[in-house]
């Protein structure tokens, strides 16, 4: 592996330090401020407010969190401003960001031909930049902090860079060309600058190599942050010698291939970088590429966090067998004749069988991964998930909704209202799609498809249809449902089709042969406890309950009397489903199966 990586920094930072104003007769700015952070190894003065490196920050170094404090440019010249940009706080990185004190309010206050001039702005706590209309022209310019937002660890308030009409590239075009033609000049006089060009981007590769074959890599890997940043290393000093204070930092963009050195490695370790960079950036398609990234990378750093050598019995949040990722979503659950528990996992795009005693015993499903697809899109925020979403025998994009009927055959339906049926032992019996434009749609809320199930036929709800499928996939009967579209159904009582019409709380009685509606079921109907979202399940008697985001549990006998409620729990739990076997109600909600004891 070469070793000359570094070199291109040496080598520019030892360049014939030329001041600017004798090679372009400009000024020199002066820079000063109230106070500035002096940690032990470092000083965090105001010049690095004004370098062009996002990752780098001025930091006040009063005691407190530094309202009153402020850092000022004397341009040596008058500069027409239109919007002055500010990154307030420490920008390398989103966490350290959050730790460190933040800009909240300033006041820009200065000088220029007009007079003086004073302006109050709120920079607001987002991790990006603040544009803030001036349009003034400048001699001297002063920020002064009025309030901040307190980082989680160190008081010390920090403004990463002060930047000058970058919200628009038009205006630092000439200003960087012309201190490029510098640039070049200056590299050009000597062999071993000429070769930075061509050296770096070849070392930067090195590292690259070398941190796939995990030689060195740390100190690789932060190479190629430096370069994925500011771009290459050897043009940062001349870029602060030559181009202008305040449109440095457009002269100083990321490295594109840098960046996907980064994304290739898939290291959790890179997301500050690519915050960094795409909070640096003046092109809004970069930033949206750099955040996606991102997304990716906290993906996947979610998915090696998530990995635990036990699962508690009953499930939790996460990726490991018998966890569950809602992500928000209902999940389906059901049991079998043995009292064994489904789930359809549908954030992990998988189905998870349970023992009566809570312990996982099966799983139908993929391969882990990252993954996009979800309900439909195939280009969505990428998310970890245990099983990635597929078309193939035994895997799901998303599974809906499950159902156990006779002879303990499940039938798993997903988003892309794809079914697919397992025997008993778990083996594939069929799969088909259902033909209905409709689709269900994330974040939706409770809601269809809905499987439920008579003799050997399964039923399948979507919107207001019933559609009665046998187990292999022959369609039998199909028929809408007067009034609207389902919110929840289970057919129980003695054979009967009850259903709860979506904006509703009256439980409905329907034939399920063909969907005649027999009117309202049951005398008292579901108590009105403050919920929205139900559940109906039936158990092996005949009785139907409805469980509620509200933690209720409803049972009424297969005649319609009403018998009992009990709370499942205390705090509501948004779409909640249900299953019952013998005297165990089983409510799936936030990501784990709760048991319900009923008395005798």
């Amino acid at each position: 592996m070469r070793t000359y990586l570094l070199l291109p920094l040496l080598a520019a930072a030892s360049l014939p330090a030329t001041a600017l104003a004798a090679t372009s007769k400009a000024p020199v700015p002066k820079l000063s401020a109230s106070s500035s952070h002096d940690s032990g190894s470092a000083v965090y003065g105001p010049e690095l407010a004004f370098d062009g490196v996002l990752a780098t920050s001025w930091a006040e170094g009063k005691p407190g969190v530094g309202e009153g404090e402020w850092i000022e440019v004397d341009l040596g010249e008058d500069r027409a401003i239109e919007v002055v940009s500010i990154w307030g706080g420490a920008f390398d990185g989103n966490e350290s960001w959050q730790g460190r004190g933040r800009a909240a309010e300033v006041t820009i206050s200065g000088t220029g031909p007009d007079g003086d001039f004073k302006k109050s702005a709120e920079i607001g706590d987002r991790y990006a930049r603040k544009d803030i209309r001036l349009g003034k022209t400048v001699r001297t310019l002063r920020i002064t902090l009025d309030a901040v937002h307190k980082g989680t660890v160190f008081d010390s308030t920090h403004i990463a860079e002060v930047a000058f009409d970058f919200h628009d590239p038009d205006v630092s075009k000439p200003l960087i060309a012309a201190a490029e033609e510098l640039i070049t000049k200056e590299v050009a006089r000597s062999k071993t600058t000429r070769e930075l060009p061509e050296a770096e981007p070849l070392a930067l590769k090195d590292a690259y190599i070398a941190c796939k074959d995990n030689v060195e890599y740390s100190a690789n890997f932060k190479v190629i942050e430096a370069v994925s940043i500011t771009g290459w290393q050897w043009r940062v000093p001349l870029v602060q010698k030559f181009v202008p204070l305040g449109y440095r930092l457009a002269a100083l963009q990321f490295e594109e291939s840098a960046i996907g050195y980064l994304v290739k490695l898939k290291d959790p370790n890179a997301i500050g970088t690519l915050e960094t960079a795409a909070a640096g950036t003046q092109s809004a398609d970069d930033r949206e590429w750099l955040y996606l990234e991102v997304k990716f990378l906290r993906a996947e750093q979610e998915l090696r966090r998530g990995l635990r050598a036990t699962v508690p019995q009953w499930g939790s949040k996460g990726y490991e067998k018998g966890a569950f990722m809602s992500r928000g979503e209902a999940m389906s659950i059901d049991v079998d004749s043995a009292g064994n528990i489904y789930v359809a996992d549908i954030g992990n795009n998988r189905v998870q069988r349970f023992t009566p005693a809570g312990s996982i015993e099966r799983v139908i499903g993929g391969e882990r991964g990252i993954a996009q697809w979800w309900f439909g899109d195939k280009n969505g925020d990428p998310y970890a998930t245990a099983s990635m979403p597929g078309t193939e025998v035994g895997q799901f994009q998303q599974p809906y909704a499950l159902a156990v009927g006779n002879y303990d055959i499940l039938a798993v339906i997903d988003v892309a209202l794809r079914v697919q049926t397992f025997d008993a032992e778990g083996n594939p019996k069929a799969q088909w799609t259902i033909d209905k434009d409709w689709k269900p749609k994330a974040r939706r809320g409770a809601g269809t498809p809905i499987i439920t199930w008579l003799d050997d036929d399964f039923l399948f709800i979507i919107k207001d249809e019933v559609l009665t499928y046998s187990a292999t996939g022959e369609l039998k009967k199909r028929y809408t449902l007067e009034g609207g579209d389902v919110q929840s159904a289970v057919i129980s009582a003695g054979g009967k089709l009850i259903v709860r019409h979506t904006g509703t709380r009256d439980l409905i009685e329907y034939k399920p042969q063909d969907g005649f509606r027999q009117g309202t079921w049951a005398k008292q109907g579901v108590p009105d406890d403050g919920s929205e979202d139900w559940d109906l399940c039936g158990d092996a008697d005949d009785n139907v309950y409805v469980v509620t985001d509200a933690g209720s549990v409803h049972k009424w006998n297969k005649r319609g009397k009403f018998l009992s409620t009990v709370m499942a729990y205390e705090n509501p739990r948004d779409l909640p489903r249900c299953a019952v076997n013998g005297p165990i109600v089983y409510i799936v909600a936030k990501d784990e199966i709760v048991r319900v004891e009923q008395a005798d």
